[in-house]
């Protein structure tokens, strides 16, 4: 995961995923609690692992600024975990916890890679939380939440033409389709509620299918259901907006609940194009996420409402 945007996208998903979701989180629903579900052992449970976390501190020396980075680093894991399990109406009460009650909570912690310098820290980690920790923490702040992965999802990211073209007076593209697949791959996709396996377009979505699918055509989406087999299969496409220093991300196609539809513009922070996308696929995950938090509390609604 990329923390060099977080506070960025932390804004985005509170102005347009509320408005998404809000119209689906009704007064007075509850999500079944996990303790319903069938017991599995914590080690079975892949969504209390927060992985390919990246940390990073800066302090007056290295062992300083590693100390500064696992502290931080940790208390981030569990807000990310938290609000995985979690609907977006319960973000705003989650609860904080000291360093005493993360060491309780987590389990286990490793580091996959780590550089420093003389001053700074940077590392990326795998953080495994206790779910009987986990839970009683939500329990006891009157949070409901799920915690039992849905249908795995292939995400096909795919970039507009536009954007492959090389501006004039510049080096590179806006955005590579390599750029944009990475965005996606640098997320925890393996242990989201809503696991994502990374996929290729296949030759059979061209341009004019592409362009259907986006128009919302019946024909073109069961064209692309019968491409993939019928398992769940989503088009990312990244395109140039309408209004200046944005991105367009149009996601089009169906998930274990049904029809996927939905197009939002992201702000290009600091004219990156890159950091658009990084914020749009944390949203769109989240997006499948909340998706099924809302399957366990009233089918019915998640099916008639869907994103737009």
């Amino acid at each position: 995961m990329r923390l060099t945007f977080g506070h960025i996208f932390e804004m985005k998903f509170r102005d347009s995923f509320f408005v998404l979701i809000a119209g689906l989180v009704l007064s007075g629903l509850v999500l079944i609690d996990s303790v319903r579900a069938q017991s599995n052992k914590a080690s079975d449970n892949p969504v209390y692992t927060v992985s390919n976390f990246e940390v990073w501190a800066e302090a007056k020396d290295a062992v300083a600024a590693k100390r500064a980075a696992l502290a931080d680093g940790r208390s981030v894991a569990l807000s990310l975990l938290l609000k995985r399990l979690t609907l977006y109406s319960s973000y705003d009460k989650l609860p904080t916890v000291d360093d005493k009650g993360l060491s309780k909570i987590i389990t286990s912690l490793s580091v996959q890679n780590e550089r420093n310098s003389a001053t700074e820290y940077l590392a990326t980690m795998d953080f495994k939380f206790s779910a009987k920790g986990v839970k009683a923490l939500l329990r006891q702040n009157n949070l409901p939440f799920w915690d039992r992965q849905g249908d795995q999802l292939t995400l096909v990211p795919v970039v507009d033409a536009g954007l492959l073209e090389v501006p004039a007076g510049k080096s590179k593209p806006i955005m590579s389709q390599d750029e944009w697949v990475s965005s996606w791959n640098t997320l925890d996709l393996s242990h989201a509620l809503v696991p994502i396996k990374v996929g290729e377009r296949l030759a059979v979505i061209d341009d004019a299918v592409l362009s259907a699918l986006i128009r919302g055509e019946r024909a073109a989406k069961e064209g692309l259901k019968k491409a993939y087999q019928g398992k769940p299969v989503v088009i990312a496409l990244l395109s140039a907006s309408q209004t200046k220093n944005k991105l367009r991300l149009s996601l089009v196609g169906f998930d274990g609940i049904g029809d996927v539809a939905y197009k939002s513009d992201y702000l290009m922070p600091e004219g990156s194009a890159i950091g658009a996308a990084d914020i749009a696929a944390e949203v769109a995950l989240g997006l499948f996420e909340q998706r099924l938090k809302l399957l366990r509390v009233n089918p019915q609604v998640v099916r008639r409402r869907q994103p737009v």
